[in-house]
């Protein structure tokens, strides 16, 4: 083999080497019908009084529209933490807005934005502020704030 087709080749098998692991790179970590994730101990379809009941210190009560449907909103003092859900259906969206109370897949409250975009590719929704990776039913999105930080992580269910 001559030495420019040794350098071909070596550059050839790198490229086949490099281009699985890029593939790899950016994968969201949940597929339809995947159970979603717990976060900060609370999970989707959860009953909503006991939700309730589990959240600590003072809870600031919300309520939108009338029974049977109405939508109950329930957050810590500091809004650092709120779920959202109906008596029927239970809980429907749980949201974190401080890097202390939970990781979803290693992602957090405070990480940057391009780093979640690098860890779980493109989303499958997305506007100048809100990116949305849909599993099936239900979905992760991430808050992004002015500087390109995460300022807010949910779970949710899709209607």
């Amino acid at each position: 083999m001559t030495p420019l087709r040794r350098v071909a080749f070596t550059i050839g098998a790198g490229l086949a080497l490099v281009r699985p692991a890029a593939a790899q790179a950016g994968h969201f970590p949940w597929r339809a019908g995947d159970k979603p994730p717990t976060l900060v101990g609370f999970w989707l379809g959860q009953r909503l009084d006991s939700a309730r009941k589990a959240l600590t210190g003072p809870v600031k009560t919300e309520t939108l529209g009338r029974a049977p449907t109405m939508v109950f909103s329930y957050s810590t003092a500091d809004n650092s933490l709120s779920v959202f859900g109906t008596s029927p259906g239970g809980v429907a969206i749980i949201t974190v807005r401080r890097r202390d109370l939970a990781a979803l897949d290693r992602v957090r409250v405070g990480d940057r934005c391009a780093d979640v975009l690098k860890r779980w590719g493109k989303p499958s929704r997305s506007d100048a502020v809100v990116a949305m990776w849909i599993a099936g039913k239900w979905a992760v999105s991430a808050r992004c704030d002015a500087r390109g930080i995460v300022s807010e992580l949910s779970v949710g269910n899709l209607a």
